[in-house]
């Protein structure tokens, strides 16, 4: 018997179809934005946006639907779906009267795909369909692949100003690694941080020293909305630890003080963007948002301007721009969508914060959370590698949550 629950345990993990596309499509989101392909100035696609079409299609086929899980499935998320029926409403309308435009439906095109990759994941690990090992042997892989280009491009090709030509932001010995973007690399290394310390099974110690990795790394992005992002998210687990045992919290707090620690020592090359007290940035954000307000009339601030209808650069054609819509989240969803989306997304977001918080699924709060603070300066959650990889993280606390032996569970260093 004994033997033969050893070969159980140590039996390789299955693979299906559904589950090698879904390796194929994780380990495209890793490669960041070395993967994007522009097909114009103003459209690009990436690769893995095939295999999240693909995977999105095999696992809605092999699912039985009836009217008790379509009826479950509004219950669950209709704050989400009012605000999907909303958006596509106030597009048309927008389009019927101002012309059409094939760009925001491919905005929202690829943003509902994806809001279906992270449901059918969620989905097929609660059935078991996809072995879980995979799961998080793919989630493993991620954090390398993100860490090591990220510390890779530092060391090695820490001038990045020639992306500039590319529309992209100009950047000067910071850690922008495959997002090309320091700010969207902090962010992202802060939720494979957090869910790496919850919700993977290791050695405190082996936590501990890959945690550090982590922080110096974050530390090297010089992102300031990233070190607030990870300072609202520690701040968060005190409220865990009053109501409940919160077992990582002590690790997130040295690895925090950590990161405090390192800020004034970090070089100082010269450039702007490593100066922490620099104040252009932030007015320039400042400025955007109060303009892109200023300019909505009352019919537009009922129903919005159309969801990634671009309001910012919107003169300029003739080069490759990437920033289209305002930095502050919510100023994006009160332009585009209008007071009663912003309502409807509101909704939605509080809801899942108070389900996660009673369910005692403490990683999707602090993941919810740091990503919205995040998003209040770099519309992050709309970003695609970031809502992608914040959604995977969110599989991975579902199946800390459902192992027969607990990840959670306390383990000695």
């Amino acid at each position: 018997m004994e033997k033969a629950s050893r070969k159980k345990k140590i039996s390789p993990p299955s693979l299906n179809l559904k589950t090698l596309i879904l390796i194929i499509a994780v380990f495209f989101i890793s490669l960041g934005q070395l993967q994007r392909i522009q097909i114009a100035n103003t459209v690009a696609i990436y690769a893995h946006d095939l295999f999240i079409i693909l995977f999105v299609a095999l696992t809605i086929l092999s699912s039985q639907i009836n009217k008790k899980s379509i009826s479950a499935f509004f219950r669950r998320w209709r704050f989400l779906c009012l605000f999907i029926l909303w958006s596509l409403s106030g597009l048309f309308i927008n389009q019927f009267f101002s012309g059409f435009s094939i760009i925001p439906w491919m905005y929202f095109s690829r943003l509902f795909s994806y809001l279906l990759f992270g449901l059918c994941i969620n989905n097929q690990i609660k059935s078991s369909s996809i072995d879980q090992k995979w799961v998080l042997l793919m989630f493993k892989i991620m954090l390398f692949v993100f860490l090591a280009i990220g510390l890779f491009q530092y060391l090695l090709i820490p001038d990045l100003r020639f992306l500039g030509e590319g529309g992209w932001d100009v950047h000067y010995y910071r850690l922008a690694g495959n997002m090309l973007d320091p700010n969207f690399t902090g962010m992202l290394l802060i939720n494979l941080l957090l869910t790496y310390i919850i919700s993977i099974k290791n050695r405190c110690k082996n936590k501990l020293y890959l945690g550090l990795i982590l922080v110096l790394s974050i530390a090297l992005t010089y992102s300031r909305s990233s070190y607030l992002a990870f300072a609202t998210t520690t701040c968060i687990t005190l409220i865990f630890s009053r109501i409940s045992h919160f077992q990582y919290r002590k690790i997130l707090y040295f690895l925090f003080c950590v990161l405090l620690v390192l800020i004034p020592f970090l070089p100082q090359p010269g450039g702007a963007g490593v100066n922490l007290t620099r104040t252009e940035t932030i007015s320039s954000r400042v400025e955007v948002n109060e303009s892109v307000i200023n300019q909505l009339d009352f019919h537009q601030l009922i129903l919005g301007k159309g969801l990634f209808t671009p309001s910012i650069n919107t003169s300029v054609s003739n080069q490759i721009i990437h920033a289209k819509f305002p930095d502050n989240l919510f100023v994006f969803l009160l332009s585009s969508t209008g007071v009663l989306g912003l309502f409807f997304a509101l909704s939605f977001i509080i809801k899942e914060l108070h389900y996660a918080y009673h369910a005692k699924k403490y990683l999707v709060v602090l993941l919810l959370i740091g990503t919205i603070t995040h998003s209040m300066f770099n519309l992050t959650i709309l970003e695609p590698i970031n809502l992608l990889v914040l959604l995977f993280c969110l599989q991975i606390n579902l199946i800390a949550n459902h192992q027969p032996l607990r990840l959670l569970k306390k383990v000695k260093s």
